[in-house]
C-alpha cells in the first residue's frame, strides 16, 4: 500500500530485464531498531563531542581531520558492497577503466554505454566468485558509462593492483577499488581543511 508506515515491509512488484522478458521481484524491508537508536546515540555523542572541542578552542582542522577519519571507516565498513545508489554502475565503470577501456562500447539496438566484462561482475557477495576473462557477458551502465575515466582513476588503480598482484576474487578486487576511491577522498578533504583560508569553523 502506498500509505503503509510500518517497520517491515515485503514488496511485490514486475520488472523488465534488459532482453525484454518480464519477471516477478520482491524486496524485503526491515528495520532494526536497536542499531537504529545506538547510531542515532552515537551521532549524538560525536555532536556533543565536537561542540566541546570547539569551545575549548581546540584547532578545527584536527577536529575535522579525525572525524573524516572516524566516519569514513565507519561507512567503509558498515555499508556492504552495492548498498550504496548506484554504486554497481560505478564499479563497472571503474573496472573498465581499470583494463584501459576509457570510452565505453555501445551495446545492444538502443546504444547504451555498457562493455562485455566477466560474469560474475554482479557477484558482490560471494566469496568464491572470480572475475575470468574467459566468461564474458554483456553489461549496459548507460547511468555512469558517459563518466570522465578521470574520477574513476583512484579506483581503476587499486582494482587494476589487486586483480594482477594479488587475487581475481570479485568481491576483494572491488573493495579494493572502494578503498581506492576513500584513502583519495580522504586525503583531498584533510588536505582541503588544512589549506583553506578562512571558514573552517563553519565547513
Amino acid at each position: 500500500e502506498d500509505d503503509y508506515e510500518g517497520e517491515n515491509a515485503l514488496a511485490i512488484y514486475k520488472t523488465i530485464s534488459d532482453d525484454g522478458t518480464e519477471q516477478l521481484s520482491y524486496r524485503l524491508s526491515y528495520s532494526n531498531l536497536r542499531v537504529y537508536y545506538l547510531t542515532l546515540f552515537v551521532a549524538f555523542l560525536i555532536l556533543v563531542v565536537t561542540i566541546v572541542l570547539i569551545i575549548l578552542d581546540v584547532d578545527e582542522r584536527w577536529i575535522m581531520s579525525v572525524m573524516v577519519v572516524t566516519i569514513g571507516v565507519s561507512y567503509f565498513c558498515l555499508c556492504p558492497l552495492g548498498m550504496v545508489p548506484d554504486e554497481i554502475g560505478h564499479i563497472l565503470r571503474a573496472y573498465e577503466v581499470s583494463h584501459g577501456h576509457i570510452v565505453s562500447e555501445h551495446i545492444g539496438e538502443e546504444g547504451r554505454g555498457g562493455n562485455y566484462l566477466p560474469s560474475t561482475m554482479y557477484s558482490l557477495d560471494d566469496e568464491n566468485a572470480v572475475l575470468d576473462w574467459s566468461d564474458i557477458k554483456e553489461y549496459k551502465f548507460g547511468n555512469t558509462s558517459l563518466y570522465s575515466p578521470v574520477s574513476y582513476l583512484p579506483h581503476a588503480v587499486a582494482m587494476s593492483i589487486t586483480e594482477r598482484c594479488f587475487t581475481n576474487s570479485t568481491m576483494r578486487v572491488f573493495y579494493a577499488g572502494r578503498m581506492g576511491g576513500f584513502i583519495t577522498c580522504m586525503i583531498l578533504s584533510i588536505a582541503a581543511l588544512w589549506v583553506i583560508p578562512f571558514g573552517r569553523k563553519i565547513l
